[in-house]
């Protein structure tokens, strides 16, 4: 091999005049190598540590341009060098060498080609003649690169077609002048100008335009269908699809068209669409689901395109291919897009089927430019789309709020207003109440029951409008059972001279004997219980109730109470004289629950106060509660009056729960019996 190399090297004009034993040195350190046509002889950006001499064959020397496009920089042939600036900077290479023909290479290697032209002034000068005219070429290269660059900033592209005329893309013969190989090279990159104008046209002049008119859009199933149908023709596919995610993480199919098949299903050809949707996570692991190719874009929130899906194995395409079975059709090429709102949330996927040749019709696939008006015009839909859900997600929100005002005014309605509380001669009935949502779950009521008055503070679980519709319900059953049945007359029996008991000193089972006799307020809850714990049981929905009847003739007050925080007692010198715990559980959790029934008196000064956890529950924008330790020493103070009791504990929950949110509905009810003695 050795001998042929030295006969090779001996023809090559780079080497004339050399000794045999230069000649010699040379040829044991080069190799002489065949490359097939469109094989990488050197790669951009590898290290290497020989030169190349060309000995048959043409090479084109090329990098990358837009869109990863082959930028064709020169084209080498016989007699030419590939790789020589690495002997002066040992950097990667700086482009890369493909054949455009079967080739044939002498490969020397750096360091004896370096000794060679320290040794040999006659092989260093032509090799410096040979990056001479690499250096000219390279500065006409510039010198016709600017010219034509004037020439495309002004529009005027008559002069550059006429130069690329001239040329043509095919091997270069050594013949051509450095012009016409130039012009040639340029060309390529005049056809990428071209594009990128190409694209910015059909930004400004479609997907703009296009974009203007989705917005004006107000009917959703039209505005998906322009979607589909514009982005159709402007890649020239045969069909696509539209899905829109839904709340429980799936795509649904929206829009289909397939122009060959003459299919057009959803939107406003009112056909139903009949595939399943699409999960977007594994319904038994919960993992995300990548390998539909719709999923795949909407999860990773980036375009996917498959040049031809029955010769691809990253995605299950079998509801493709059942497709085409059951309709004659061939799916090929398939490009998706995620539609992303202004948060970077994927609220569907735009899909297109089969891009077709403008000329011949012929199944492309999805090249760069498709892709590029895709995602532009799945920014555009997006953003329309964004916009006509949430204009009818305010429709419907605005529905939602007047219902939720009618609602709030009704639930109004059941409270007793300040103005018609009713006052008994020597009692002073004061009342608080805000809701932390529109509607509540808590309530009051204050109502007359024969010659007594009923006193209810409740709190219903829960909050918002399931919360309130159950305390209307509590509230109303509560106050018509109640009123229907006669007072706790019994009970003016149960005393000890002319005074009655503090508390009935009595078995359950004789006061349930008792009251069997004559209904009372404890009927009313048991019925109220009974009725919601049957009906509404399935619901997990009960409500926390204490129910007092007062008789302000006496001061006597029976009650109920059915897991309610404890009410107070506090004298007219501010003393705590009792609390008034559950006498029963929770109203409506089950059916047949026993509630008993306590009795205590309010004397002269005294004033009963009873409240729901909101306000213990009330918190800091720290988050720390109010609790008990918060609300006692305001309660225990003195007072002259029931209003003012409650302006003092309102003063004190606002500036604890200063700039954070209320938590939970607020509910107080004072009663004061003035501080006269008993007649």
């Amino acid at each position: 091999m050795n001998t042929t190399i030295l006969e090779l090297l001996k023809r090559m004009p780079l080497f004339t005049g050399l000794s045999e034993e230069t000649l010699a040195q040379i040829a044991a350190g080069t190799e002489l190598c065949d490359i097939a046509k469109d094989e990488v002889l050197i790669q951009k950006g590898d290290h290497g540590n020989s030169l190349f001499i060309i000995r048959s064959g043409w090479v084109k020397i090329v990098t990358e341009g837009l869109e990863n496009k082959e930028l064709v920089l020169n084209q080498l042939g016989p007699g030419q060098i590939i790789g020589e600036t690495l002997l002066v900077n040992r950097g990667p290479y700086s482009a890369t060498a493909i054949a455009l023909s079967p080739l044939q290479v002498l490969k020397l290697k750096y360091e004896t080609f370096l000794a060679a032209l320290q040794q040999n002034p006659s092989l260093a000068l032509a090799f410096i003649s040979k990056l001479s005219d690499r250096l000219r070429f390279a500065n006409v290269y510039i010198e016709k690169a600017i010219e034509w660059s004037h020439y495309i900033a002004e529009g005027n592209y008559t002069p550059i077609q006429n130069q690329i005329q001239m040329t043509h893309n095919t091997i270069v013969d050594t013949g051509q002048t450095d012009e016409i190989r130039i012009g040639a090279f340029l060309s390529a990159l005049f056809r990428m100008i071209k594009g990128v104008r190409r694209r910015q046209e059909t930004l400004e002049h479609i997907i703009l335009s296009l974009g203007v008119a989705l917005s004006a859009e107000r009917n959703l199933d039209r505005l998906l269908e322009r979607i589909l149908i514009e982005a159709k023709s402007i890649c020239n596919a045969d069909a696509g699809t539209l899905y829109l995610c839904t709340d429980d993480r799936y795509l649904d199919f929206a829009i289909m068209r397939t122009d060959s098949l003459n299919l057009a299903l959803g939107g406003t050809t009112g056909k139903a669409i009949s595939f399943a949707s699409l999960p977007l996570y594994d319904e038994v692991t919960g993992e995300p689901n990548y390998q539909n190719m719709a999923t795949c874009a909407a999860l990773n929130k980036r375009t996917v395109s498959v040049p031809d899906i029955y010769n691809n194995e990253d995605f299950d395409f079998s509801g493709a291919k059942n497709f085409d079975k059951m309709h004659g059709y061939r799916t090929v090429s398939c490009v998706t897009a995620p539609l992303k709102n202004h948060s970077d949330q994927v609220i569907g996927v735009l899909q297109l089927i089969n891009a077709q040749d403008p000329a011949t019709n012929e199944i492309i696939p999805f090249d760069a430019h498709h892709q590029f008006v895709i995602e532009s015009l799945a920014s555009q839909a997006a953003i329309s789309l964004n916009n006509q859900l949430l204009v009818e997600r305010e429709q419907t929100l605005a529905k939602i709020e007047r219902d939720v005002q009618i609602g709030r005014q009704i639930q109004l309605d059941f409270l007793p207003k300040t103005t018609d509380l009713p006052q008994p001669p020597g009692w002073e009935i004061a009342t608080y109440f805000q809701a932390a949502r529109e509607v509540a779950g808590d309530f009051f009521d204050i109502f007359p029951v024969q010659n007594k008055i009923g006193l209810v503070v409740a709190d219903v679980c829960d909050k918002g409008v399931g919360a309130a519709l159950f305390m209307s319900l509590s509230r109303s059953l509560i106050r018509a059972f109640a009123v229907q049945h006669r007072p706790l007359g019994w009970l003016d029996d149960m005393m000890t001279g002319d005074r009655p008991v503090a508390a009935l000193n009595m078995d359950a089972t004789k006061r349930r004997k008792l009251l069997s006799a004559g209904t009372s307020a404890l009927l009313a809850i048991e019925l109220t219980n009974n009725y919601i714990a049957n009906t509404h049981g399935d619901m997990n929905m009960f409500a926390t109730v204490f129910f007092g009847i007062l008789d302000p003739a006496t001061g006597t007050l029976t009650y109920i109470n059915g897991g309610h925080p404890p009410a107070a007692i506090i004298s007219a010198s501010g003393e705590l004289k009792a609390r008034l715990p559950a006498t029963g559980p929770a109203v409506g959790m089950l059916p047949d629950m026993a509630f008993d029934i306590q009795q205590t008196k309010l004397e002269p000064g005294d004033l009963l106060f009873a409240f729901s956890d909101g306000v213990t529950d009330a918190r800091s924008p720290d988050k720390k509660f109010f609790k008990e330790q918060g609300m006692l020493p305001l309660i225990s103070q003195p007072t002259d009056s029931a209003a003012a009791l409650l302006a003092r504990i309102e003063t004190s929950l606002r500036t604890h729960i200063g700039t954070a949110d209320q938590f939970d509905d607020i509910t107080m009810l004072a009663v004061r019996r003035a501080p006269s003695f008993e007649p």
